[in-house]
């Protein structure tokens, strides 16, 4: 949990901290200076170990988007330090504005697209939001944002995407490991179903539609779901991230 707990924190948002050890003494009392230490260079080296081994295995695709700039758009799971955006920029060089926020909703994001797709001009937008959406507040009929809209905001975003003229990463909302989700949260006060999520997707499907814009599934993630999960259900492992990385590169390549 202290291990999850450090990882979570070196995440892009308001309540990020710096990834140094003075920092998570004080607050993770159980663990000795030492263990934190380690911890923070095991992450180090998983950066630097899983780059080098995406760079390997997606060499071609790499070279279609080396040094392109892009703008991404996400939650947590795209603002995670640990996670597929930085192995990506750094194996592609590319020149990236992150504008993911952990915790963010799809409302969050539709003026800060509208605002750096025209003063930054990437080349490549990335999007892939919706988990915290679709998350029931008192009831698994109940979500945080409407389905309605969801595409809405889907749809303002996805306006100012090709009026840019970028090209579209359009990632569904990953499903997550249901069991994990129910263990972590109180579930009288917070649902997440993948019956849930399969109806955002829908509507996701039917917006990027009248935009022209394909949407890569994340189905994936529910084969060998212990192994693709954190500890609350919600979030990609370490493996997974490392997964989405190379599709990441894969897709985005076909675009060029």
């Amino acid at each position: 949990m202290s291990r999850f707990f450090m990882r979570f924190n070196l995440q892009n948002s308001v309540s990020s901290f710096p990834a140094t050890k003075d920092v998570f003494m004080p607050i993770l009392p159980n663990m000795s200076e030492e263990e934190i230490k380690a911890t923070l260079e095991d992450f180090e080296r998983i950066r630097i170990e899983r780059a080098q081994r995406v760079s390997v295995e997606c060499k071609n695709a790499i070279e279609k988007i080396k040094g392109k700039s892009v703008l991404f758009l996400g939650d947590s799971i795209t603002s995670d330090n640990l996670g597929y955006r930085l192995t990506v920029t750094k194996c592609a060089s590319l020149k990236a504005y992150d504008c993911s926020v952990s915790g963010g909703l799809s409302s969050m994001l539709t003026y800060v697209t509208k605002d750096f797709t025209g003063k930054l001009k990437p080349e490549i937008v990335s999007l892939m939001v919706g988990t915290n959406d679709s998350i029931g507040m008192e009831s698994i009929d109940n979500p945080q944002t409407s389905i309605e809209e969801y595409g809405r905001n889907i749809s303002l975003i996805l306006k100012w995407v090709t009026r840019s003229g970028a090209k579209v990463v359009l990632f569904e909302i990953p499903p997550v490991h249901e069991q994990r989700f129910s263990n972590c949260f109180n579930p009288n006060s917070k649902f997440q179903s993948n019956e849930n999520i399969k109806k955002f997707n829908a509507m996701l499907k039917k917006v990027a539609n009248v935009y022209g814009v394909n949407v890569i599934s994340n189905d994936c993630y529910l084969q060998n779901a212990d192994e693709n999960y954190e500890i609350d259900g919600a979030h990609l492992s370490v493996k997974a991230h490392e997964i989405h990385a190379k599709r990441w590169i894969e897709e985005t390549a076909k675009l060029f």
